[in-house]
């Protein structure tokens, strides 16, 4: 009898084998620790393990017939059924009809015969002995991950990327340890490839990608053409941009040359006018350099750096020259519209105004009055003067000078349009219209151009507007 305690491992597949026609089954003790067992004869009343029963079922082997495989279900079914197990092969053979002489077959080809759950396979290296699994030299349980016929798929290659995701088949081991030679689909010859870039494949899905796999290949050849074809066109196209780069150099260096002198009269021409402040000198000079740098358009910068500095310069004094022009010009406007009447003129004040209003300067008057200069006020000489009868002094003046009466009636008028009042009384109870009656005279009154126009505009005496007054004072009292 042999016992060996392989320990705890999940990738450890636990199961019966057979070594040398001797069956041996593997199982577990009350502590939950494995033990191999030997039966040797010995009646042990133990049981095979639950899953192999279950693996007796699974598909069968490639080197296994329909009968071999028949004779192994039996096996498994017997062993679980029965409450003593056998002793040996021979008596699983007499009871179940399994073939006795399977081990001995496989072992005549060279292939000693092993068992992991529920499924005999072919083990392909050297034959196990009970001293190998006793001495622990020999895992019962070690099964190779790949092996010659099985189907892969190919990743991580770094060294050929275009063959990451391609389908081929193991032909046989490489030259060195952990290597396979494959045969890739859609490849001629074989690859030497390490395990760690293999990947088992169903037959299923490695049917299904022949053909993807060809057109992967086909459309990295398509690729490479396509590549090529662009760096041949990038080639030709930078020859053509070298050849036009050489000709615009060319140009320019013969540009160059011919506006030398024009460049150095250029820059003595700007020098002289900014020396002497001359705006109109240093405006020709900037468009004949302006022509020049166009001219010579392309050139290196240190060939036109002295003209192109100057110039700089020259445009920034233009620059100003031109704000200061525009500011001044833009004043002379303002006053010019302010002599015009036009504009207001926030300068002036109230006497400024009156003096204005004396002296009949209607443009002034009205540049006052868009100054919003106040017109209620009275004269602080002690006559309580309105603004109406500074301007009706003078009025006999105007029967011998029709233009300071036209201009007195306008001045008037604007008056009377900014709300001055028209029958306001001064400190003598005179109207501005009285007023203009007494310097005129009353005989020659009816006579006077200007104190028609009064009348006109709606000027009174005293008389007149107290009677107006007590007029609308009747008319809006109450009817008793």
């Amino acid at each position: 009898m042999g016992c060996c305690c392989p320990g705890r491992k999940r990738d450890r597949f636990v199961g019966a084998f057979v070594v040398h026609g001797q069956l041996v089954q593997v199982g577990k003790d009350e502590e939950g620790r494995f033990r191999v067992v030997e039966p040797g004869g010995r009646d042990l009343r133990s049981r095979l393990p639950a899953h192999v029963v279950k693996a007796a079922v699974s598909e069968p082997d490639l080197h296994q017939d329909a009968n071999e495989v028949s004779g192994l279900r039996t096996l498994a079914s017997t062993g679980c059924e029965s409450e003593q197990q056998p002793t040996s092969l021979q008596d699983v053979v007499s009871s179940t009809g399994a073939d006795m002489n399977l081990p001995r077959k496989l072992e005549c080809e060279g292939l000693p015969a092993r068992t992991s759950p529920g499924k005999l396979e072919v083990q392909q290296e050297s034959s196990w002995t009970i001293e190998d699994i006793q001495s622990g030299r020999m895992d019962p349980l070690w099964v190779p991950e790949f092996s010659s016929g099985h189907e892969v798929t190919l990743h991580d290659l770094d060294g050929s990327p275009d063959l990451n995701g391609a389908y081929g088949e193991l032909v046989s081991p490489g030259q060195a340890k952990g290597f396979w030679f494959v045969a890739i689909q859609g490849k001629e010859g074989l690859k030497q490839v390490h395990e760690g870039n293999l990947c088992k494949t169903h037959p299923t899905v490695l049917q299904d990608a022949n053909v993807h796999s060809q057109w992967l290949t086909q459309m990295h050849n398509l690729e490479e053409q396509s590549e090529a074809r662009h760096r041949a066109h990038d080639a030709k196209f930078q020859s053509n941009r070298q050849l036009v780069a050489t000709k615009a150099a060319a140009r320019t260096a013969e540009a160059l040359e011919a506006t030398r002198t024009e460049r150095e009269e250029v820059e003595s021409l700007l020098h002289e006018a900014l020396r002497q402040g001359d705006a109109e000198a240093l405006r020709k000079g900037v468009e004949r350099g302006h022509a020049v740098l166009e001219h010579v358009k392309g050139a290196k910068v240190s060939a036109t750096s002295g003209l192109a500095r100057i110039m700089l310069i020259a445009v920034s004094r233009l620059e100003q020259f031109d704000e200061r022009e525009d500011s001044r010009k833009r004043q002379c406007d303002y006053h010019e519209r302010v002599r015009q009447g036009q504009a207001a003129d926030w300068l002036m004040t109230e006497a400024q105004l009156w003096d204005h209003v004396e002296a009949c300067n209607v443009e002034r008057v009205n540049a006052g009055l868009k100054a919003k200069l106040p017109l209620f006020t009275r004269s602080k000489d002690g006559l309580r003067s309105s603004i109406l009868h500074v301007a009706c002094r003078g009025t006999s003046a105007d029967t011998t000078d029709t233009d300071l009466a036209s201009r007195r009636l306008a001045t008037i008028k604007s008056l009377l349009v900014a709300r001055a009042h028209a029958n306001a009384v001064d400190a003598a109870g005179l109207t501005p219209l009285d007023l203009a009656v007494c310097e005129v005279g009353q005989g020659a009154s009816d006579a006077s151009p200007t104190l028609h126009g009064l009348r006109s505009l709606g000027f009174k005496t005293a008389r007149d507007a107290a009677a107006q007054v007590q007029d609308t004072d009747e008319k809006m009292a109450p009817v008793s």
